[in-house]
């Protein structure tokens, strides 16, 4: 998972992307793209009411006048392609997760983004192999990348609950369970929405540097965890989506071990 700048172009389209899910409903995916003079925002929702985007850019820049004044946004015109009353497949998604405090992000990244913001004023995002985007060159650091001329939000920001955010956040619940007993350096892990032909939830799990059989531990997974997510659904009715972006080392509902006691390695 990248670490994305709050303060930032990159940070400016994944917090609106977050800012017009909370308006519409947990089955809808937003993206927005800055293309300089409009915002474009497309994107699916079984919302049928309409929502007018312009009161929702106005709540937005009011919220956060102080991380993007500098980019002259009062004026900005926005582009609405939202697709209304339209039914969303999840689609399913392969999430990558590290022995750290926060498994989404390698711990490199984790050491590194406070320094990197108080050196880097165009700092857009660190991703997991710590390649920094940058506006402008960075000098001392090797390894960087330009942005694209037209930024875009990505997963899981814009998305709701429904339309794989869900999945994501319990993937991460799952998987913090999992360092403890498989040793591994990394895990990959796939979660679906579909069951197979025995009913059972589609899941795929990739351990690295473990000795452990991947099929062994995802038929423990299965064994142990509730994939009826009705309930952990409900747990995180509280929590606020924005705070991916806006504190994403901050506390998580969902990054307990509540069932650690369970997970038995024979």
């Amino acid at each position: 998972m990248k670490y994305i700048n709050l303060n930032s172009k990159k940070g400016l389209v994944n917090l609106f992307a977050d800012y017009i899910v909370k308006e519409f409903s947990h089955n809808t995916m937003i993206q927005v793209s800055d293309c300089g003079a409009f915002f474009l925002v497309k994107g699916k929702t079984d919302k049928e009411e309409y929502v007018d985007l312009n009161e929702i850019k106005k709540t937005f820049l009011s919220d956060n006048k102080n991380n993007y004044q500098f980019l002259g946004l009062e004026n900005i015109n926005i582009i609405d392609i939202i697709e209304y009353d339209t039914e969303i497949l999840p689609k399913d998604r392969w999430h990558s997760f590290y022995p750290t405090e926060r498994p989404i992000y390698t711990q490199s990244v984790i050491d590194r983004h406070e320094d990197l913001i108080n050196t880097i004023n165009s700092l857009n995002e660190v991703n997991g192999r710590s390649v920094i985007e940058s506006e402008e060159e960075v000098i001392g650091f090797d390894y960087y990348e330009y942005p694209s001329m037209i930024i875009t939000s990505e997963f899981p920001y814009g998305y709701g609950l429904d339309t794989g955010r869900l999945g994501y956040y319990y993937s991460e619940y799952i998987v913090n369970h999992l360092f403890n007993i498989t040793n591994s350096s990394s895990i990959d892990f796939r979660f679906s929405s579909q069951v197979d032909d025995d009913m059972e939830v589609k899941i795929d799990i990739s351990l690295y540097d473990s000795l452990l059989p991947n099929e062994y531990i995802k038929s423990m997974v299965l064994d142990v965890f509730n994939f009826d997510m009705s309930e952990f659904k409900n747990e995180l009715q509280s929590y606020d989506l924005l705070d991916d972006l806006k504190d994403p080392f901050g506390k998580k509902p969902w990054l307990v071990k509540d069932m650690i006691g369970d997970i038995i390695v024979i």
